[in-house]
Parts: C-alpha cells; sequence; structure tokens
C-alpha cells in the first residue's frame, strides 16, 4: 500500500501495522497528525517488509513492541516529531537494512546495552544509519567501528554526542559515508579509519576534536570530500609519508578553515590534488552528483560566496579548497595554479605574505576567490581578469598597492572587494593620479574625457564667435547704407575686438595646457 506524496491529513487508522498479509506501507510525504504508533496495539505484522512514515508530522515515542518487526529491513520515520528515546528494543529487528530516524526530537542515549542483545550494533545486515538532527547525547557506541560489515552510510550529525569518535574501525570495508560533524566530540580523529578503503565521504565539522592534520587519511584512495571545519586542529600540514606518492588522488572538497593550523601551506598536497586538476566535463549532459552513499544524506555545509550555504546534493563537478582562518604564512605556491578544476578558493583571514601568484589567472572556471585579511603586498596581477566566471572577490585588508585591473568582472565589483590597502587605487577607489603610470593606448583617434570636454567648448565658442563677427559685419554695412551715426559703428568694432582678444586668450591657454599634458 503506497500512497505517499499526497494530501493526506488526519492519523493514521489503528490496527493498520498489524494487517496479516500485507509487505509495504508507504504513507510519506503528506500531512498526517497525531501518533504515529497505537500504544494500545502490541501486534505487529511479521510480513512487514517496509514502512515509510517519513516526512509527516506525526507525534509520540517509538514502542518498545517496534521489535515485533521481525523481518523488516527498511524503516524511515525521517522528518516528523517523534519524541522520546530510542527504544533498545529496535535491535531485534535483525533483518533491518535501512534506519532512518533522522530530523526528529529523539533524546536520550543511542542503544548501547550490549547484554541482552540491546546494542544497536547487533543490526548485522543494517547498510544506512541515520540518526541525526535529533537531540541524542551521551557517547557514539564504540562498537558502531567494528560493527556490520554492510555498513555503508553512518550519519549521526547535528546531535548532542560526546566523548570520542570510536578508535577501532577494523570491520569497514563497505563504509563510504561518515557523517559525524555538529557535535559536541573530542579527542583525535582516529588513524585506524585510514582502513575504510571504500570511503568517499567524512565530515567532522563544527566539534571540539583536536591534534595535527590527520595525515592518515591521504592514502585512502576514494575520499572526496573531507570537511574540518571549526575545529581545535593545530600545527602544519605534512604528508603522512613519502612512500603514499599519490594522497588523496580523489579529493575534491578539502574544508579545513576555522581552526589553528600553522606553518606554510600544503604544497606537496595541493599539486597533487588530481581531481582538482582537470576534471572531464564535456560529456556530461545534465547535473550529476558525488557517489556518496545515500542521497538523501550527502548534504555538507560550505562558506560559498561568502555565506554559509547548505548543500543538500553536492555536484560532480563542485571543486572547494578552503583553508581560511587558522594561521598559514608564507607565500601562497604557484603550484595552486594548476588546480584548473577549481570553482572556489579561500585563503582569507591568514598571515599569508609575498605577492598574489600569476598562475591564479589560470584557474579559468573559477567563481569564488577570497585572499581577505592577509598580508599581501605588491600589485593585483593583469592576468587575474582572465577569471570570467568569478563572481565573489574579495582582497581587502591586505597591503595591496597600484591600479586595480580594469575589464570583464572587475568592472563590477564593489569598494568591499578591496577595503583596507590604503595604496589601492582606481575604479572603484578613488583615481590614482600620478603616482602610477598610466596605460597610454597609442590610437590617434582616442582623446581622453577632458579633451573631448574641452573641444567640444571650443566648438561652441568658434560657432558664437563666427556667428558675431557675420551679424556685425552685416549690421556694419546696414549702419552705413542709411547714414546712422558712427559712434553706434565704434560701438560694435570695440565689441568684436574683445570677442578677439577673448578667442586668443581662450584657445593659447588650451594649447599650452595640451603640450603640457603630452610632455
Amino acid at each position: 500500500m503506497d500512497i505517499g506524496n499526497n494530501f493526506l491529513n488526519g492519523s493514521i487508522p489503528k490496527g493498520l501495522f498489524g494487517l496479516p498479509n500485507i509487505f509495504v506501507i508507504g504513507l510519506n510525504d503528506n500531512h498526517l497528525t497525531g501518533r504515529g504508533f497505537d500504544e494500545s496495539t502490541s501486534l505487529f505484522s511479521v510480513s512487514l517488509i517496509g514502512l515509510d512514515l517519513s516526512n509527516n508530522q506525526l507525534t509520540g515515542e517509538l514502542p518498545a513492541s517496534i521489535g515485533n518487526f521481525s523481518n523488516l529491513q527498511y524503516l524511515s520515520l525521517d522528518g516528523n516529531k517523534f519524541t522520546g528515546s530510542i527504544p533498545p528494543e529496535i535491535s531485534k529487528c535483525q533483518a533491518l537494512l535501512e534506519l532512518d530516524l533522522s530530523s526528529n526530537q529523539f533524546s536520550g542515549e543511542i542503544p548501547n546495552e550490549i547484554t541482552g542483545n540491546k546494542s544497536i550494533c547487533n543490526l548485522d545486515e543494517i547498510s544506512l544509519l541515520d540518526l541525526s538532527n535529533n537531540t541524542l547525547t551521551g557517547e557514539i557506541p564504540h562498537c558502531l567501528g567494528n560493527t556490520s560489515a554492510s555498513l555503508e552510510a553512518l550519519n549521526l550529525q547535528l546531535n548532542k554526542l560526546n566523548g570520542t569518535i570510536p578508535p577501532n574501525f577494523s570491520n569497514c570495508d563497505s563504509l563510504k559515508f561518515l557523517h559525524l560533524g555538529d557535535n559536541q566530540l573530542e579527542g583525535v580523529v582516529p588513524k585506524s579509519l585510514s582502513k575504510c578503503r571504500s570511503l568517499n565521504f567524512l565530515n567532522l565539522e563544527n566539534n571540539k576534536l583536536t591534534g595535527i592534520f590527520p595525515s592518515s587519511l591521504d592514502s585512502l584512495p576514494q575520499l572526496q570530500v573531507l570537511g574540518l571545519r571549526f575545529n581545535g586542529f593545530y600545527g602544519p600540514i605534512a604528508s603522512s609519508s613519502p612512500k603514499v606518492k599519490r594522497p588523496f588522488p580523489r579529493l575534491q572538497i578539502l574544508d579545513i578553515s576555522n581552526n589553528n593550523f600553522g606553518g606554510k601551506l600544503p604544497e606537496r598536497y595541493i599539486k597533487h590534488f588530481e581531481a582538482m586538476l582537470n576534471m572531464n566535463e564535456s560529456s556530461r549532459e545534465g547535473p550529476e552528483y558525488l557517489e556518496v552513499g545515500y542521497s538523501t544524506t550527502s548534504s555538507i555545509v560550505l562558506t560559498y560566496h561568502g555565506m554559509q550555504q547548505n548543500y543538500l546534493n553536492i555536484f560532480i563537478t563542485m571543486s572547494v579548497l578552503d583553508m581560511s582562518n587558522n594561521n598559514f604564512v608564507g607565500q601562497i605556491p604557484d603550484v595552486i595554479g594548476r588546480l584548473h578544476s577549481l570553482r572556489h578558493l579561500n585563503l582569507s583571514h591568514n598571515l599569508l605574505t609575498g605577492n598574489i601568484p600569476l598562475s591564479i589567472g589560470k584557474l579559468s572556471l573559477l567563481d569564488g576567490l577570497d585572499l581577505s585579511s592577509n598580508r599581501l603586498s605588491g600589485r593585483i596581477p593583469q592576468e587575474l581578469v582572465s577569471l570570467t566566471f568569478v563572481g565573489v572577490f574579495n582582497v581587502s585588508n591586505n597591503l595591496l598597492e597600484g591600479p586595480i585591473p580594469r575589464g570583464k568582472n572587475f568592472d563590477t565589483f564593489s569598494v568591499d572587494s578591496y577595503k583596507g590597502n590604503p595604496k589601492l587605487c582606481g575604479q572603484p577607489l578613488p583615481a590614482c593620479g600620478d603616482r602610477y603610470p598610466k596605460v597610454i593606448i597609442n590610437d590617434s583617434h582616442n582623446t581622453t574625457e577632458d579633451d573631448r570636454s574641452i573641444l567640444s567648448m571650443s566648438e561652441i565658442i568658434m560657432m558664437g564667435f563666427c556667428s558675431g563677427v557675420l551679424v556685425g559685419l552685416a549690421w556694419g554695412y546696414y549702419m552705413f547704407s542709411i547714414g546712422k551715426p558712427f559712434w553706434f559703428i565704434r560701438l560694435a568694432n570695440k565689441m568684436e575686438l574683445v570677442l578677439l582678444d577673448l578667442f586668443d586668450e581662450y584657445f593659447g591657454r588650451r594649447g599650452r595646457t595640451t603640450r603640457q599634458r603630452k610632455i
């Protein structure tokens, strides 16, 4: 019975889950309210394989009798208002393949009672376990690091979990997706994660993790997304071993922002980010997404275009390098210009020095570049004008100087992109004046704006003068012909002389100004 994606309202009929010959019930994406499970009913059909009540407004607790679903393989209750704790009896659903309780109001600890087989780790066949976006507390059961070999996606983000990450990932050959972000986890990233050879999405953002950069992860052959933002990592970034000749071969999103990393930018890693070097897009007819296990759990928060944005699905062409808000020093390595598929580069709020590399102008797909709040010096390279896709550009609060490049997107950036650089000049900042030589275009037909204004004024005066002379001559001839008094004729002559003096004074001064400008 699949009647999802309609406009059904009201409550779920009593006894629905006890129908003896029903295999699948789909009531998802409706407007159902009331208690999701009838407290007075303890009988559930043993034939039920799939139950989907997601994205409604159901309330109440998950009853202990949920364990009677002995053949249940798919249980989706996400996007409701369920409360209470997760009953440990759910571990009796030994056939479960997918369990999604995300985006509810579940509280308490994750069932971790080993005795009596009441631990969630006893779900031997589970492939998707999503308990994200609840208010769960306590520690992550350490047995989850050595749970079912079939587990592909584990999502515990947006809870209040504390303690450490399970230290022993020894049975994780199938694990592709691991999201533990937005909790209160402490300690270091366990080296055992390097055994999860299928892992392609790892997000540990917004916790209290410490230690040095987990370089043991650079040997993971499938890792595409690594999020470590907003933690307490520190120290320089160095590769785990020189024997790893191709570190992070498929990595295309690296976010280590808002930590305490120091030293120089990791040049060895940057020049080996093969997935960011050349990404073939010619054969793609429409949008594709990263294969990170389950599309419903592949979201990530990125500081993109100056704002934090939650990407529910990650485009396969999205390539991001964010090392902002750390303590990196030294120059930006020139090899960064090799990352031709890079879409967004954020190195802001560090202690970087030296010039902006000319090679950044080769990042033709770049749509966001933030180098603000560093100690960069020299001029903004003219080569950056070739970045025609850049919509966000920020070099504010540095030590840059000289004229701002003109042309293409650079004619659209506001003052905010350049503020805090006292020696920068040119549009949209005040003009450079005589501090820097101007670019002179060798074109005899081109004139400056000032010349055009002077020329137009001189033409107006010439027209007026010629008209006055003609009128004066005609008027004088008329006076002579009719014999009028000569005092009037003398007055007209004096007026003509005054106009001649004004004409000579104005055009003589313009000629001198033009000669001085050419010199």
